[in-house]
């Protein structure tokens, strides 16, 4: 009775490793095109989209503080700190993140 139902799970196993391998065939063959974004992946026809940055990107600007920081960009006081291309503040080239309910959830 073991030796049939440790039999029987061999050839599932191998089906199913037939079958991922298959899979992994057509996968390859697909020639897709994948292009990164700063809030998106695009991947042939599926677009993965993540609103996580544009979520700090309005956290950072309802924030008084960090707003003040940003008028003080290029003066001494505010040294350490720069605006990137994507519009967002970076401490020593790192994403000013505030504490916030919202983000948090993102993060996990």
């Amino acid at each position: 009775m073991v030796a049939d139902a440790l039999s029987r799970k061999l050839v599932q196993t191998s089906s199913l490793m037939i079958e991922e391998q298959k899979l992994i065939e057509q996968f390859r063959d697909l020639k897709s095109e994948v292009k990164f974004q700063t809030n998106y992946i695009s991947y042939g026809k599926l677009n993965i989209t993540n609103d996580f940055f544009g979520k700090i990107k309005e956290k950072q600007l309802e924030d008084p503080s960090l707003r003040y920081i940003v008028e003080l960009l290029g003066t001494k006081q505010a040294r350490d700190f720069k605006l990137g291309t994507d519009g967002m503040l970076r401490f020593q080239c790192r994403l000013c993140i505030l504490v916030d309910d919202d983000i948090e959830n993102y993060i996990g």
